[in-house]
């Protein structure tokens, strides 16, 4: 067995070696050691790692030349391209554990990183922890007290400069608001469900009513750019819009089948919590009326910021799926382009609500900017008669852009047809409101 194979592997025991405190944090082994290849073992909490020092210079040159050929390697964190050679195992002369234990400690980011440029051993160690630290949050759902991430800060005080993405359950959100507001300083990516993030079908939670010493703590995430809301159930409208509008840098809003009990609270052009909200992606999975988020989309900012918007019907991809991009020029709205896409068990009750919005808001008098709205209808697997018959029966859809004059609006639909043997894809513009049509074939 190879020394390094001793060094990274804790259960091997073997002549002139030592275990892998580094990786496993168990006792190092000596009675096999020569007198002049040990320092005195350390007396130390069990579950911390203990130090050792390796003063043979053979011993050095064999972990140098093992080094990248096994995966568990104690540098294997180091980025690529970064050289392993001249590796120092006890930097400054002290051992390993003293220096794990001060960067436990440190809860200056930027004193945190340094010490990672004094030596690969730390670099590595450092990207180790920071990994970790990152995974136990964004890849597990928090308990209902939150005592992990309570824990984690306590244990090391670097985690509120390193976790990134936390998901929680929609009943800790007050709890995880107050307790941990300003503490976060790298949240960017808050993801709050009904339970848990992958059991989406389980009964919505209904939140309690917002209080305004609430939405003060929000405002304090500074750092937050992405909030998720998953089967949650508000008190009423206007907590939910105010949720939304107390993080300060939030861009990118995704909402699944989110409600509230109550339909109060004014359009968000009437509230003066609105007047700074500034999302530039909303995506709306709800398969109920969406036009109940009508109030929503009146804040006045955001026809000068969203550049993404999409509503999907199901969770599945056998709904309905409206997707639109507005393309911007020194900030304001130049063109629209609208994606819908179903195939042809879609629920035709379903869009008229959905083209009610989209109306509403690209025809409202702060999107008069736009110079053209591109409209396309996609039927996957065939032709459904019931929802393009939406769009040739009255009352019309889209009856304000429509009003901008057919230079500036254009619907086309596509869809597949069965015929002499194969299947034509078949694109038609139609002109609203007059039922004309330009039909070409191109054979699949």
């Amino acid at each position: 067995m190879s020394t390094f194979d001793c060094l990274t592997r804790p259960d091997s025991i073997c002549s002139e070696t030592v275990t892998d405190s580094l990786a496993t944090g168990e006792n190092v082994c000596m009675e096999d050691m020569r007198p002049e290849e040990m320092l005195p073992s350390y007396s130390g909490p069990s579950d911390a790692f203990q130090p050792f020092e390796v003063r043979s210079s053979d011993l050095e040159s064999e972990i140098a030349s093992c080094i990248g050929e096994e995966s568990t390697d104690i540098l294997k964190y180091l980025p690529p391209g970064i050289n392993r050679s001249n590796i120092t195992l006890c930097p400054g002369g002290l051992p390993l554990e003293l220096w794990f234990r001060i960067l436990d400690n440190i809860d200056n980011l930027k004193t945190w990183f340094a010490c990672g440029l004094t030596c690969k051993l730390l670099e590595s160690r450092i990207r180790q922890v920071a990994m970790e630290l990152k995974r136990a949050h964004s890849e597990t759902f928090a308990s209902l007290d939150l005592h992990e991430l309570h824990h984690a800060i306590v244990r090391h005080p670097i985690v509120s400069n390193l976790v990134d993405v936390v998901r929680i359950s929609a009943r800790s959100t007050t709890k995880f608001i107050y307790e941990f507001s300003g503490k976060l300083h790298a949240l960017h990516d808050l993801y709050i469900a009904a339970q848990r993030w992958h059991y989406p079908r389980l009964s919505p939670n209904s939140l309690p009513p917002f209080r305004p010493l609430l939405v003060s703590a929000a405002s304090r995430f500074r750092s937050l750019s992405f909030l998720s809301l998953s089967y949650a159930v508000f008190w009423n409208f206007r907590d939910f819009a105010r949720l939304i509008c107390a993080f300060p840098c939030l861009i990118r809003l995704h909402s699944k089948f989110v409600s509230w009990r109550r339909d109060e609270g004014c359009d968000l052009s009437d509230e003066p919590f609105a007047k700074l909200i500034c999302l530039h992606e909303i995506q709306i999975d709800d398969g109920g009326d969406i036009s109940k988020y009508k109030r929503l989309f009146s804040a006045p900012t955001l026809s000068l910021s969203v550049t993404h918007l999409s509503f999907k019907e199901t969770e599945l991809s056998s709904g309905i799926y409206c997707y639109i991009i507005i393309s911007r020029v020194d900030g304001h709205a130049r063109t629209a382009t609208i994606d819908i896409s179903f195939h042809t068990f879609g629920s035709p009750q379903w869009l008229p609500p959905v083209l009610d919005v989209l109306d509403d808001f690209l025809g409202s008098p702060a999107m008069s900017t736009l110079t053209t709205v591109d409209v396309e209808l996609r039927c996957i697997g065939g032709y459904d008669e019931e929802i393009f018959g939406i769009f040739a029966a009255e009352p019309l859809p889209f009856p304000l852009l429509r009003a901008r004059g057919p230079d500036k609006f254009k619907i086309t639909k596509t869809f597949d047809i069965y015929k002499d043997g194969h299947m034509e894809n078949r694109v038609e513009e139609l002109m609203l409101p007059a039922p004309t049509c330009k039909t070409r074939t191109c054979l699949m």
